[in-house]
């Protein structure tokens, strides 16, 4: 997406947040949405503030390597996984 002659995707990873085009705010107003861990990570695709699926896959991706980089490892983030069914 061209925004004031900036690319941007709709979702990516930095560091160990994922950064999102708020997409509950478009088209009025454009915004980017950090969610600094997984919990605020699976709240987004909840709350819808990312859409269509393509963009939820890779979101719910980047919160599981963000939950992965955390922890050290899967084992250690097994249990992540388990509050991303509960928050569903």
């Amino acid at each position: 997406m061209l925004v004031n002659s900036q690319n941007y995707r709709t979702v990516w990873m930095q560091d160990s947040s994922v950064y999102l085009i708020n997409q509950q705010l478009l088209p009025h107003k454009f915004e980017i949405y950090q969610a600094k861990n997984h919990l605020e990570t699976a709240d987004a695709i909840k709350t819808m503030i990312v859409r269509g699926a393509p963009a939820i896959g890779a979101t719910g991706a980047f919160g599981g390597s963000a939950c992965d980089r955390r922890n050290r490892g899967f084992w250690g983030c097994a249990g992540c996984f388990g509050i991303y069914r509960q928050r569903f």
